[in-house]
């Protein structure tokens, strides 16, 4: 029998399977720690993409760090999208309110 990934995958008692498909780096505003954001086509389940990201923020107009509870797309570029929304919103509207933009912002992700 040849092997397929598929092959290897298709056990029941397996019920995640990803692949890494890309890796982005970026930098938000006055920020100076980049933010790597990871794009994952997944393998099993209805969803095609997902992503994790190095860092959440927490800035101080947030009662704690944004963590998303929505990973999952149907295209890379909409996970990529949702990534950077998980971060670009909450740093604008702290600069809006007058608040000095400060790498503290930024919390690294530990499952990362």
């Amino acid at each position: 029998m040849s092997w397929t990934i598929e092959n290897a995958l298709e056990d029941e008692e397996i019920n995640r399977a990803c692949v890494l498909h890309n890796e982005y780096e970026i930098a938000i505003g006055e920020l100076s720690i980049p933010i790597r954001i990871r794009i994952w086509r997944l393998l099993k389940g209805h969803a095609k993409f997902a992503f994790t990201q190095s860092h959440f923020i927490h800035t101080p107009v947030q009662g704690g760090p944004h963590v998303t509870s929505s990973s999952h797309a149907d295209e890379e570029a909409y996970a990529l999208h949702l990534a950077i929304n998980t971060l670009l919103p909450h740093y604008k509207e702290a600069v809006a309110k007058k608040h000095e933009p400060n790498d503290a912002w930024l919390i690294p992700n530990a499952h990362f």
